[in-house]
């Protein structure tokens, strides 16, 4: 939960930063970054708690949202 709460507090900082690329964030930090979500997996699966990253596809384009 943290991780997810670091995202949505900090996501137009990292958007800048990470602009088109998807990102890995465990304990509140950023720990991976790729152009591809398949090598940013492999990456995750080297950590310990791999089931507790949080990944987003990071943009600063506005994002429609449908419901």
């Amino acid at each position: 939960m943290a991780n997810m709460e670091y995202l949505v507090a900090n996501y137009d900082e990292l958007a800048k930063e990470y602009n088109n690329k998807w990102i890995a964030i465990l304990d509140r930090q950023v720990i991976a970054s790729s152009d591809s979500i398949e090598e940013l997996g492999q990456i995750i699966k080297k950590h310990a708690r791999s089931e507790c990253v949080v990944v987003e596809y990071m943009t600063t384009e506005p994002i429609a949202m449908f419901f």
